[in-house]
């Protein structure tokens, strides 16, 4: 009798540290994926780093292992409470589960390097561009009031001018983004027209 008792304690206490386990990975990446939305039009990644494709390949090989691993968890029968209708289990809510855990998975690694860049490997730094492009200023209807190209070396990077420069910009022309740079890439933390311009 108490060696059953002692079996089951032991087996609920694994359980437990098992969930918590989870949970604080399910929180770092959820940190990572929502760091890389909220600073990802301020940043670009090095030329050397492939990240758009290595992430998508990512998200791609991602989804049959999470397929697998919610059909092993028997996602069905544990949601057959809150979506009592089968179609919406297996159509709908399935699907998305799986979508969302691997978006999230590809992505938060990402929201992590920037962190790293925005803490500051070499802060202060200047890098020379030029803008080529520059969209129509449309205050407050998207998450961006303004956004242009910039040509950045040999490179031509999209960003968001928005909290970098005084708004709305109206001409194009040499610039210096200053900012914080690592070896994954640059954060631009403001923009500024050469003087001669």
């Amino acid at each position: 009798m108490i060696f059953s008792q002692t079996i089951s304690l032991k087996k609920s206490k694994s359980k437990i540290l098992a969930a918590c386990a989870l949970f604080l990975v399910f929180c770092i990446f959820m940190a990572g994926f929502f760091l890389n939305i909220a600073l990802e039009e301020h940043f670009f990644f090095a030329s050397t780093i492939p990240i758009a494709s290595t992430s998508f390949w990512v998200f791609l090989a991602l989804i049959p292992c999470f397929t697998v691993l919610l059909i092993k968890a028997n996602f069905d029968k544990q949601h057959s409470d809150y979506y009592p209708t089968w179609w919406v289990r297996r159509l709908i809510m399935f699907p998305l589960f799986v979508l969302f855990s691997a978006a999230l998975v590809a992505t938060a690694p990402l929201g992590w390097l920037i962190t790293y860049t925005w803490l500051g490997e070499h802060p202060n730094t200047q890098v020379s561009a030029r803008i080529i492009t520059i969209e129509k200023y449309r205050q407050k209807t998207r998450s961006c009031d303004q956004q242009g190209e910039v040509v950045v070396g040999a490179r031509q990077i999209r960003i968001c001018f928005e909290g970098l420069i005084d708004l709305p910009i109206k001409r194009k022309g040499d610039i210096k983004l200053l900012g914080r740079q690592s070896s994954f890439g640059f954060m631009i933390e403001r923009i500024q027209y050469n003087q001669t311009e």
